[in-house]
């Protein structure tokens, strides 16, 4: 009976450690991603537009306006977000006020990231700019814009 028992446990012992091996290692959680932008547009019939980015691990979702779309994101394109994030130096905390460089447009950006046990939070706030500003008497916007655009631009044009 005792050898019975002993053989029960060792199998049973065995089935589990069969059953632990085959279910994958959980991601680590320390990738999300949370990118707010909004462009207004100034006047009497002026609406806005927003376009939300949010990553939790590799858990995708994109939103403009009314629209939505949600999905597993592939390791490639994980890889090639955090790349652009790095270089296009949106890992440094800012908050600005500064002139949107169109006499027509404001725009809102928030965002929230953290990649590898690095954080930065973010908000930008574009203002309208004088007409001499459009004809480049001023520079051009925050590079932080210039960044979240062109991660919009990359979630677009090759993710969606």
């Amino acid at each position: 009976m005792k050898t019975l028992f002993t053989f029960g446990l060792g199998a049973l012992l065995l089935f589990f450690l069969a059953a632990c091996s085959a279910v994958p290692a959980p991601r680590s959680t320390d990738f999300s991603v949370r990118l707010s932008y909004t462009e207004t547009e100034v006047g009497e019939d002026g609406h806005s537009t927003t376009r939300r980015l949010f990553i939790e691990d590799d858990k995708f979702t994109y939103s403009s306006g009314d629209w939505e779309e949600s999905f597993i994101l592939v390791e490639d394109k994980l890889q090639a977000i955090t790349l652009l994030i790095r270089e296009n130096g949106l890992m440094v905390s800012r908050e600005a006020t500064i002139s949107s460089g169109n006499p027509l447009k404001s725009f809102d950006i928030t965002w929230d990231f953290i990649l590898q046990g690095q954080s930065s939070i973010g908000h930008l706030i574009g203002e309208p700019g004088e007409a001499g500003e459009v004809m480049g008497e001023t520079p051009l916007p925050d590079e932080g814009v210039f960044a979240v655009e062109t991660l919009f631009d990359y979630i677009e044009d090759e993710v969606l």
